[in-house]
């Protein structure tokens, strides 16, 4: 942002924009792989069978 002529404060809106989407998207990415996991979905079979009652 700097480089192309804006002002700081403008560089620093875009870097927490930045920020906040990477945050978002490891959120995400969390709650999907939790919930596949919870349904036996992301594990290896073998784990899987010892995991179930």
């Amino acid at each position: 942002m700097l480089l192309g002529g804006g002002s700081p404060a403008q560089a620093a809106a875009a870097q927490v924009l930045v920020l906040m989407g990477i945050m978002a998207a490891q959120t995400v990415t969390a709650v999907v792989a939790e919930a596949l996991i919870r349904r036996s979905r992301l594990l290896p079979r073998d784990l899987a069978a010892s995991l179930r009652p």
